[in-house]
């Protein structure tokens, strides 16, 4: 009964949520229990390169730690606030695009002389078409006319990162996978909220994954990665990734991550999942008037934990 007034009052929407999601037992996990899991391991670290479609010698650098997220990229974010370097690799003759505040960590990194050209705000990257770094959805007729695998700002791109070996990590540029992350997920969110604004379609969740954390083979297109439990494919992509001299450079990254509590080998992902949602903000603002009149003990409840909540 319920759920029959909540539809009929047009506050039940199916729609989807980035969660720690157990694949091998195919169940959400709740932040609590997240908690219980983590763990120290090493993971394969890679600066992968994105050549602009206007400058094909000249490649925006992205470093991530799930290579196997990397055949659904649809954005590279950048800072607006940030000053960028155009670096020449006299190795390769192209011109890498890194934050100016990752240009000494990128010559150690690499171990050779890379030749600052020139800077650029962040503001003046935003926009910029690239080559993502594989091509299962990218030309093909259903995603012609989809505006992805452009560059984009976002905040949540910063610099100065370290992992545990205290060993500097990126490059200011973030891969954005919007099925595999929070901020990824609500980078599309936000966007396809300004579409429905303007009157232009939403764009598609991309996400060649099944709920048990293998690669569905009717979208995965790089061979050998069918059927693959994602984890066990960066090894795989990566290859892949340097046969088409894509990869700039790879190491480990020592770092944190989440496994499972009640089967402590298998590793948790991060993936939008649908589900069915109530619009609580759509009554808001009532909840909060209502709260006001409850006679709270103590007083400081209604106000502090309550209404915080609210």
């Amino acid at each position: 009964w319920a759920l029959s007034e909540l539809h009929k009052k047009n506050l039940l929407y199916e729609g989807h949520k980035v969660i720690a999601w157990w694949a091998q037992g195919g169940t959400a996990l709740s932040n609590a229990e997240v908690s219980e899991g983590y763990k120290t391991v090493e993971d394969p670290s890679v600066y992968v390169r994105l050549p602009l479609v206007d400058e094909p010698s000249t490649h925006l650098i992205a470093w991530t730690t799930t290579p196997w997220t990397l055949p659904s990229n649809c954005y590279a974010a950048v800072n607006a606030k940030y000053e960028y370097a155009y670096l020449l690799d006299r190795e390769t003759e192209t011109q890498l695009i890194v934050a100016a505040a990752e240009i000494e960590a990128m010559r150690k990194r690499l171990n050779r002389e890379l030749v600052l050209v020139g800077t650029v705000p962040g503001k003046d990257l935003i926009g910029k078409k690239y080559i993502p770094p594989f091509d299962w959805f990218h030309g093909t007729k259903e995603f012609k006319d989809v505006d992805y695998w452009r560059v984009i700002a976002a905040d949540f791109v910063t610099v100065g990162g370290q992992d545990l070996a205290k060993r500097r990590t990126g490059t200011g540029i973030v891969h954005v996978a919007p099925a595999f992350g929070q901020d990824d997920f609500g980078t599309l969110q936000r966007e396809n909220q300004d579409r429905r604004k303007a009157g232009r379609p939403e764009l598609p969740l991309v996400c060649p994954v099944n709920p048990n954390g293998t690669f569905d083979p009717e979208q995965a297109k790089t061979e050998g990665v069918a059927g693959l439990f994602v984890k066990d494919a960066d090894k795989v992509l990566i290859r892949d990734l340097e046969e088409r001299d894509l990869l700039l450079h790879r190491e480990n990254c020592k770092h944190t991550y989440p496994f499972c509590p009640r089967s402590d080998k298998d590793p948790l992902i991060y993936i939008a999942r649908p589900a069915w949602y109530i619009r609580t903000t759509q009554e808001i603002q009532r909840a909060i008037d209502n709260n006001a009149q409850i006679g709270w003990l103590p007083e400081t409840i209604g106000q502090g934990r309550f209404g915080d909540f609210l």
